[in-house]
């Protein structure tokens, strides 16, 4: 499968005098686009400006397939919106429910201005915040962590308060029985 793409070659006046051209094979365009994920799950897809899947996970789809028909049956409509947005042009992101029902996060954007295509990156919102939600949890343990120390060093400093008023209420009764005696025998 081939996607020949032509610009013509002007002269100095403007007027065209040749065709420059060159075939890129989609299978090796596929290859490289999909060679590196953002993350695990995440796949990326071309469409031609009609819409036609020129890059996608399912090679099937590649040339015979248009992202309209493969999403027809999709029950969130942000779904058909960001069709609609990639086929003009548009950049953006938006939250999805994919068909798998998991929670998804689609980044989209033009390629270039000339082709007419756009590209997206569709990422499971889990595996984006996989790791914000790692930290969050390191952080709860850390703080549950701190609050155990705390209030051992809080039990720790009150069992010592408790038992230096024992001692000092015991010094001060044998000082009080001492100082009783004293008088007892200057009377």
């Amino acid at each position: 499968m081939l996607c020949t793409y032509t610009v013509p070659v002007r002269n100095s006046k403007g007027k065209t005098v040749a065709l420059m051209g060159a075939d890129v094979s989609l299978n090796w365009l596929s290859s490289v686009i999909n060679a590196r994920q953002i993350y695990p799950n995440s796949y990326n897809i071309v469409l031609s400006r009609d819409g036609l899947i020129l890059v996608g996970p399912n090679e099937s789809y590649i040339l015979n397939r248009t992202i309209q028909d493969v999403t027809a049956h999709a029950t969130d409509t942000t779904v058909h919106h960001i069709n609609k947005q990639m086929m003009s042009g548009q950049s953006g992101h938006e939250k999805i429910k994919g068909i798998d029902g998991k929670k998804k996060i689609v980044f989209y954007a033009p390629i270039d201005g000339t082709t007419g295509w756009s590209m997206s990156v569709v990422c499971n919102e889990r595996d984006i915040f996989a790791d914000m939600r790692r930290t969050g949890a390191y952080m709860m343990v850390l703080s549950l962590f701190g609050l155990a120390l705390l209030s051992f060093i809080v039990y720790r400093t009150a069992k010592s308060a408790r038992s230096l008023r024992e001692a000092y209420a015991d010094k001060e009764a044998k000082i009080g029985r001492a100082s009783c005696r004293e008088r007892v025998k200057i009377s």
